[in-house]
């Protein structure tokens, strides 16, 4: 019981699972067991979140950002790399919005829209991306 206890307050996966196992060996109450078990989903949805989360800010890839931000809000993920991937994915849009505005002006011949695009590329820190 004490084992399970301390799994639970560690959250640390590896423990828990082999602490539910010992638990159940042992016939521990099912509610206990049952309470451990939760805490386990959370916590590997929490990895699983956050591991997705530094994936898609490690590659800048705006439908990546999206794709984990709404994985880890839809498993109720709450820590701070959540908001740091949802400032990352409005830096990313402005980025992608500036190069789609810099191909335009520039396919257009106008100087005028290119000056604008380009401004809109400083604005969004382009700077060579």
């Amino acid at each position: 019981r004490k084992q399970l206890k301390d799994a639970m307050a560690r959250r640390e996966p590896d423990e828990l699972r082999k602490a539910i196992a010992e638990g159940q060996a042992a016939g521990l109450d099912k509610a206990e067991l049952e309470e451990a078990r939760k805490t386990l989903a959370k916590e590997e949805a929490n990895r699983e979140a956050l591991r997705k989360l530094r994936d898609a800010m490690e590659r800048r890839d705006v439908d990546a950002l999206r794709d984990a931000i709404k994985f880890a809000e839809g498993k109720g993920f709450r820590g701070p790399e959540l908001n740091d991937a949802r400032r990352m994915l409005e830096q990313e849009e402005r980025k992608k919005k500036a190069r789609e505005a810099l191909k335009e002006a520039i396919a257009s011949g106008n100087q005028e829209k290119i000056k604008a695009a380009i401004e809109q590329g400083e604005k969004a820190h382009l700077d060579g991306d």
